[in-house]
């Protein structure tokens, strides 16, 4: 990781290292990005709020006004895109989807 302070290479490190419970096994990110698991990663904007009809119609004309205009919202997804399978992905934080852009770069180079 190039120019990254102390502080943050240990928070890189400690989201690298956190183990997650995926399909058949516990693994860390940083074993399956160095296994090959992902091809590449994509950013993609998605909507803050999903839909909630139930809720909606619980709701005055003023709520209602204010849940229509929370739902056009958008945030940052990051996504590593599976190399066996380019229509799935995992979300990850952006942390890693960084680090595995970075080490993509390396190895493309």
């Amino acid at each position: 990781m190039t120019n990254l302070t102390a502080a943050r290479a240990a928070r890189v490190i400690a989201a690298l290292n956190k183990q997650y419970r995926f399909i058949g096994a516990t693994e860390t990110f940083r074993q399956r990005i160095e296994r090959g698991v992902y091809g590449s990663a994509e950013q993609v904007n998605v909507p803050k709020l999903t839909y909630n009809r139930r809720k909606f119609n619980r709701m005055n004309a003023e709520e209602q006004t204010e849940y229509e205009r929370k739902l056009s919202e958008t945030k940052v997804e990051y996504r590593l895109i599976y190399k066996a399978d380019p229509d799935r992905f995992t979300s990850v934080s952006k942390l890693i989807h960084d680090w595995f852009v970075e080490l993509k770069e390396k190895t493309d180079a």
